[in-house]
Protein backbone atom coordinates (compact mmCIF):
# COMPACT_ATOMS: atom_id res chain seq x y z
CA UNK A 1 0.00 0.00 0.00
CA UNK A 2 1.31 3.87 -1.00
CA UNK A 3 1.13 5.82 1.58
CA UNK A 4 -0.45 8.95 0.50
CA UNK A 5 1.59 11.41 2.82
CA UNK A 6 5.34 10.48 2.03
CA UNK A 7 4.19 10.44 -1.92
CA UNK A 8 2.92 13.74 -1.75
CA UNK A 9 6.58 14.48 -0.24
CA UNK A 10 8.29 13.27 -2.76
CA UNK A 11 6.08 14.71 -5.43
CA UNK A 12 6.78 18.08 -3.99
CA UNK A 13 10.68 17.34 -3.88
CA UNK A 14 10.31 16.09 -7.37
CA UNK A 15 8.63 19.54 -8.73
CA UNK A 16 11.31 21.73 -6.89
CA UNK A 17 14.04 19.65 -8.06
CA UNK A 18 12.82 20.37 -12.01
CA UNK A 19 12.19 23.67 -10.77
CA UNK A 20 15.79 23.93 -9.85
CA UNK A 21 17.45 22.51 -13.02
CA UNK A 22 15.09 24.99 -15.08
CA UNK A 23 16.02 27.83 -13.20
CA UNK A 24 19.63 27.11 -13.38
CA UNK A 25 19.26 27.22 -17.31
CA UNK A 26 18.75 30.59 -17.04
CA UNK A 27 20.64 33.35 -15.86
CA UNK A 28 20.15 34.52 -12.09
CA UNK A 29 21.54 37.93 -10.16
CA UNK A 30 22.93 37.66 -6.83
CA UNK A 31 24.72 39.54 -4.05
CA UNK A 32 28.12 38.24 -2.64
CA UNK A 33 27.33 38.40 1.47
CA UNK A 34 30.47 36.77 2.42
CA UNK A 35 33.83 35.32 1.51
CA UNK A 36 34.83 31.75 2.05
CA UNK A 37 38.22 30.67 3.42
CA UNK A 38 39.82 30.21 -0.09
CA UNK A 39 38.75 34.10 -1.27
CA UNK A 40 35.36 32.66 -3.74
CA UNK A 41 32.20 34.50 -3.33
CA UNK A 42 28.94 32.44 -0.94
CA UNK A 43 26.01 34.30 -3.14
CA UNK A 44 22.53 34.80 -2.14
CA UNK A 45 20.26 34.80 -4.89
CA UNK A 46 17.62 37.15 -5.21
CA UNK A 47 14.35 36.08 -3.72
CA UNK A 48 16.15 33.71 -1.55
CA UNK A 49 16.15 33.82 2.03
CA UNK A 50 19.55 31.66 3.01
CA UNK A 51 22.29 32.77 0.95
CA UNK A 52 23.77 29.37 -0.88
CA UNK A 53 27.04 26.89 0.84
CA UNK A 54 28.08 25.82 -2.54
CA UNK A 55 30.89 27.83 -4.18
CA UNK A 56 30.17 29.28 -7.55
CA UNK A 57 33.46 29.41 -10.55
CA UNK A 58 33.71 33.12 -11.72
CA UNK A 59 35.54 34.52 -14.41
CA UNK A 60 39.69 35.47 -13.37
CA UNK A 61 38.82 39.16 -14.08
CA UNK A 62 36.39 39.32 -11.60
CA UNK A 63 37.77 39.58 -7.67
CA UNK A 64 34.75 38.67 -5.83
CA UNK A 65 33.95 41.69 -2.73
CA UNK A 66 31.63 41.47 0.12
CA UNK A 67 28.33 43.54 -1.01
CA UNK A 68 28.85 43.29 -4.53
CA UNK A 69 25.73 42.84 -7.05
CA UNK A 70 27.36 40.00 -9.36
CA UNK A 71 25.73 38.30 -12.65
CA UNK A 72 25.60 34.51 -12.79
CA UNK A 73 24.85 32.58 -16.20
CA UNK A 74 23.28 29.20 -16.11
CA UNK A 75 25.76 26.74 -17.31
CA UNK A 76 24.25 22.57 -16.78
CA UNK A 77 23.15 22.02 -13.53
CA UNK A 78 25.36 25.05 -12.10
CA UNK A 79 26.45 28.87 -12.23
CA UNK A 80 29.28 30.82 -13.57
CA UNK A 81 29.85 34.51 -11.80
CA UNK A 82 30.94 36.39 -14.41
CA UNK A 83 30.84 39.89 -12.99
CA UNK A 84 29.66 42.74 -10.21
CA UNK A 85 27.17 44.67 -11.90
CA UNK A 86 26.84 48.31 -10.78
CA UNK A 87 24.01 51.06 -11.52
CA UNK A 88 24.20 54.99 -11.25
CA UNK A 89 27.79 54.56 -9.79
CA UNK A 90 30.90 56.53 -12.35
CA UNK A 91 32.63 53.30 -14.47
CA UNK A 92 35.76 51.97 -12.42
CA UNK A 93 39.47 53.57 -13.71
CA UNK A 94 41.19 50.89 -14.03
CA UNK A 95 44.25 53.15 -15.33
CA UNK A 96 44.75 54.80 -12.08
CA UNK A 97 45.83 52.59 -8.56
CA UNK A 98 43.63 54.79 -5.77
CA UNK A 99 45.82 53.62 -2.53
CA UNK A 100 49.02 51.63 -2.08
CA UNK A 101 50.06 49.26 -5.20
CA UNK A 102 51.63 45.98 -3.61
CA UNK A 103 53.31 43.95 -6.41
CA UNK A 104 54.58 40.09 -5.13
CA UNK A 105 56.69 39.10 -8.07
CA UNK A 106 58.02 40.16 -10.89
CA UNK A 107 55.98 43.71 -12.39
CA UNK A 108 57.03 44.32 -16.72
CA UNK A 109 55.73 47.62 -17.51
CA UNK A 110 55.97 48.18 -21.30
CA UNK A 111 54.64 52.03 -21.03
CA UNK A 112 55.30 55.17 -19.28
CA UNK A 113 54.15 54.41 -15.20
CA UNK A 114 53.35 57.11 -12.77
CA UNK A 115 53.27 57.00 -9.07
CA UNK A 116 51.16 58.92 -7.52
CA UNK A 117 51.17 56.60 -3.94
CA UNK A 118 52.86 54.66 -1.93
CA UNK A 119 54.05 51.36 -3.78
CA UNK A 120 55.71 48.45 -1.99
CA UNK A 121 57.54 46.04 -4.55
CA UNK A 122 58.53 42.67 -3.22
CA UNK A 123 60.26 41.50 -6.66
CA UNK A 124 61.72 42.79 -9.80
CA UNK A 125 60.62 45.52 -11.48
CA UNK A 126 61.20 46.35 -15.10
CA UNK A 127 59.93 49.17 -17.05
CA UNK A 128 60.68 50.30 -20.41
CA UNK A 129 59.37 53.99 -19.87
CA UNK A 130 60.16 56.24 -18.02
CA UNK A 131 58.62 56.39 -13.84
CA UNK A 132 56.96 59.40 -12.55
CA UNK A 133 56.38 60.06 -9.03
CA UNK A 134 54.87 63.27 -7.50
CA UNK A 135 57.80 63.65 -5.19
CA UNK A 136 60.84 63.33 -7.84
CA UNK A 137 59.24 65.68 -9.92
CA UNK A 138 58.75 68.21 -7.39
CA UNK A 139 62.28 67.81 -6.65
CA UNK A 140 62.79 68.19 -10.28
CA UNK A 141 65.28 64.80 -10.63
CA UNK A 142 65.91 61.77 -12.33
CA UNK A 143 65.63 58.35 -11.46
CA UNK A 144 69.12 58.12 -11.90
CA UNK A 145 70.11 61.07 -9.57
CA UNK A 146 67.64 59.23 -7.08
CA UNK A 147 69.38 56.57 -7.39
CA UNK A 148 72.72 57.64 -6.82
CA UNK A 149 71.42 59.56 -3.70
CA UNK A 150 69.78 55.97 -3.02
CA UNK A 151 73.34 54.34 -2.92
CA UNK A 152 75.28 57.48 -1.29
CA UNK A 153 72.88 56.81 1.47
CA UNK A 154 72.98 53.31 1.32
CA UNK A 155 76.69 53.71 1.93
CA UNK A 156 76.43 56.08 4.39
CA UNK A 157 74.61 53.76 6.28
CA UNK A 158 76.76 51.08 5.72
CA UNK A 159 79.23 52.85 7.48
CA UNK A 160 77.33 54.30 10.14
CA UNK A 161 76.25 50.41 10.87
CA UNK A 162 80.24 49.30 10.71
CA UNK A 163 80.73 52.29 13.09
CA UNK A 164 77.65 51.27 15.32
CA UNK A 165 78.73 47.67 15.10
CA UNK A 166 81.97 48.67 16.45
CA UNK A 167 80.89 50.69 18.55
CA UNK A 168 78.48 48.38 20.11
CA UNK A 169 81.04 45.56 20.35
CA UNK A 170 83.76 47.82 21.95
CA UNK A 171 80.99 48.60 24.29
CA UNK A 172 80.05 44.84 24.76
CA UNK A 173 83.62 44.65 25.50
CA UNK A 174 83.66 47.58 28.26
CA UNK A 175 80.68 46.01 29.73
CA UNK A 176 82.59 42.60 29.87
CA UNK A 177 85.41 44.82 31.40
CA UNK A 178 83.40 45.83 34.20
CA UNK A 179 81.94 42.85 35.01
CA UNK A 180 84.99 41.83 35.21
CA UNK A 181 85.96 44.76 37.34
CA UNK A 182 82.73 44.74 39.59
CA UNK A 183 83.29 40.64 40.42
CA UNK A 184 86.93 41.36 41.09
CA UNK A 185 85.94 44.53 43.16
CA UNK A 186 83.34 42.08 44.70
CA UNK A 187 85.74 39.53 45.21
CA UNK A 188 88.07 41.83 46.90
CA UNK A 189 85.47 43.12 49.15
CA UNK A 190 84.63 39.21 50.29
CA UNK A 191 88.11 38.18 51.04
CA UNK A 192 88.52 42.15 53.21
CA UNK A 193 85.45 40.87 54.90
CA UNK A 194 86.72 37.36 55.25
CA UNK A 195 90.01 38.80 56.74
CA UNK A 196 88.88 41.62 58.86
CA UNK A 197 86.42 38.04 60.65
CA UNK A 198 89.80 36.44 60.65
CA UNK A 199 91.19 38.78 62.11
CA UNK A 200 88.45 39.40 64.90
CA UNK A 201 88.17 35.83 65.50
CA UNK A 202 92.11 35.85 66.19
CA UNK A 203 92.28 38.81 68.43
CA UNK A 204 89.09 37.05 70.82
CA UNK A 205 91.00 33.75 70.58
CA UNK A 206 94.09 35.55 71.43
CA UNK A 207 92.48 37.55 73.93
CA UNK A 208 91.08 34.41 75.22
CA UNK A 209 94.36 32.39 75.27
CA UNK A 210 96.28 35.66 77.64
CA UNK A 211 92.79 35.17 79.90
CA UNK A 212 93.37 31.51 80.28
CA UNK A 213 97.41 31.84 81.17
CA UNK A 214 97.09 34.23 83.25
CA UNK A 215 94.71 31.72 84.97
CA UNK A 216 96.93 28.91 84.15
CA UNK A 217 100.30 31.15 85.72
CA UNK A 218 98.09 32.21 89.11
CA UNK A 219 97.49 28.82 89.67
CA UNK A 220 101.47 27.44 88.83
CA UNK A 221 101.67 30.52 91.16
CA UNK A 222 99.36 28.60 93.95
CA UNK A 223 100.72 25.28 93.04
CA UNK A 224 104.72 26.62 93.90
CA UNK A 225 103.21 27.81 96.89
CA UNK A 226 101.45 24.71 98.15
CA UNK A 227 104.58 22.82 96.91
CA UNK A 228 106.72 24.96 99.14
CA UNK A 229 104.74 24.49 101.97
CA UNK A 230 104.22 21.15 101.44
CA UNK A 231 108.31 20.47 101.03
CA UNK A 232 108.42 22.83 104.56
CA UNK A 233 106.01 20.12 105.89
CA UNK A 234 107.59 17.10 105.05
CA UNK A 235 111.35 18.25 105.85
CA UNK A 236 109.37 18.96 108.85
CA UNK A 237 108.04 15.45 108.89
CA UNK A 238 111.77 14.05 107.90
CA UNK A 239 113.43 15.67 110.76
CA UNK A 240 110.52 15.17 113.54
CA UNK A 241 110.78 10.99 111.83
CA UNK A 242 114.55 11.04 112.28
CA UNK A 243 114.17 12.05 115.93
CA UNK A 244 111.27 9.74 116.48
CA UNK A 245 114.17 6.79 114.79
CA UNK A 246 117.05 8.39 116.97
CA UNK A 247 114.57 8.36 120.37
CA UNK A 248 113.58 4.32 119.30
CA UNK A 249 117.25 3.51 118.67
CA UNK A 250 117.74 5.08 122.33
CA UNK A 251 114.82 3.17 123.38
CA UNK A 252 115.98 0.05 122.34
CA UNK A 253 119.41 0.67 123.76
CA UNK A 254 117.70 1.03 127.05
CA UNK A 255 115.29 -1.98 126.87
CA UNK A 256 118.43 -4.12 125.81
CA UNK A 257 120.45 -2.42 128.61
CA UNK A 258 117.02 -3.16 130.93
CA UNK A 259 116.94 -6.73 129.46
CA UNK A 260 120.45 -7.46 130.43
CA UNK A 261 120.16 -6.69 133.58
CA UNK A 262 117.50 -8.74 134.35
CA UNK A 263 119.19 -11.43 132.79
CA UNK A 264 121.75 -10.73 134.89
CA UNK A 265 119.59 -10.49 138.20
CA UNK A 266 117.80 -14.23 137.11
CA UNK A 267 120.98 -15.60 136.91
CA UNK A 268 122.36 -14.90 140.08
CA UNK A 269 118.85 -16.01 141.69
CA UNK A 270 119.56 -19.30 139.76
CA UNK A 271 123.00 -19.46 141.21
CA UNK A 272 121.97 -18.36 144.59
CA UNK A 273 119.40 -20.98 144.78
CA UNK A 274 121.97 -23.92 143.79
CA UNK A 275 123.98 -23.00 146.06
CA UNK A 276 122.22 -24.37 149.02
CA UNK A 277 123.31 -27.72 148.46
CA UNK A 278 127.10 -27.82 147.54
CA UNK A 279 127.05 -31.51 145.46
CA UNK A 280 124.00 -33.39 143.80
CA UNK A 281 124.55 -37.01 142.92
CA UNK A 282 122.48 -38.13 139.45
CA UNK A 283 122.21 -42.07 138.99
CA UNK A 284 121.64 -43.91 136.02
CA UNK A 285 121.84 -47.74 135.50
CA UNK A 286 125.01 -47.38 137.20
CA UNK A 287 126.09 -45.39 139.05
CA UNK A 288 127.55 -42.33 137.88
CA UNK A 289 130.07 -39.66 139.13
CA UNK A 290 128.61 -36.58 140.63
CA UNK A 291 127.89 -33.70 138.63
CA UNK A 292 129.03 -30.64 140.28
CA UNK A 293 127.15 -27.04 139.34
CA UNK A 294 128.75 -23.84 141.50
CA UNK A 295 127.77 -20.39 141.57
CA UNK A 296 131.15 -19.89 140.75
CA UNK A 297 132.09 -17.11 138.33
CA UNK A 298 132.50 -18.55 134.60
CA UNK A 299 129.15 -20.45 134.90
CA UNK A 300 126.20 -19.48 133.04
CA UNK A 301 122.41 -20.43 132.43
CA UNK A 302 123.65 -22.70 129.86
CA UNK A 303 125.12 -25.14 131.59
CA UNK A 304 122.35 -24.53 134.94
CA UNK A 305 119.96 -25.58 132.35
CA UNK A 306 122.36 -28.66 130.96
CA UNK A 307 122.79 -29.66 134.54
CA UNK A 308 118.89 -29.74 135.33
CA UNK A 309 118.15 -31.94 131.94
CA UNK A 310 120.45 -34.73 133.22
CA UNK A 311 118.95 -34.35 136.63
CA UNK A 312 115.26 -35.26 135.26
CA UNK A 313 116.30 -37.71 132.68
CA UNK A 314 118.31 -39.47 135.23
CA UNK A 315 114.51 -39.33 137.54
CA UNK A 316 112.55 -40.55 134.62
CA UNK A 317 115.60 -43.55 133.97
CA UNK A 318 115.03 -44.62 137.71
CA UNK A 319 111.05 -44.32 137.39
CA UNK A 320 111.16 -41.52 139.94
CA UNK A 321 109.16 -39.22 137.52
Amino acid sequence: MIDIEGLGEVLELKKKNDEDKENKTSNRMGTVVALFENGTAQIQFDGEDEPSLKTYAYLRSYTPLVTDRVFLMGIGDTYIIQGAVDHDIAPYDYSTIKGDFKVEGKLVVNRDLDIGGDTSLDGDLEVTGTIKNKEFDDLGTTLEEVTETANTAKKTADTAKSTADSASSSASTANSTANTANQTANTANQNATNAVNTANSANTKATNAETTAKSAESKASNSQSVANTANTRAGNAESSAKSADTRAANAQKAADTAQTTANNALNKEVFTKLAVTQYIGFFRSNVSGKVTVSNSIGSDVSQVRAALLNLINALKSYGLV
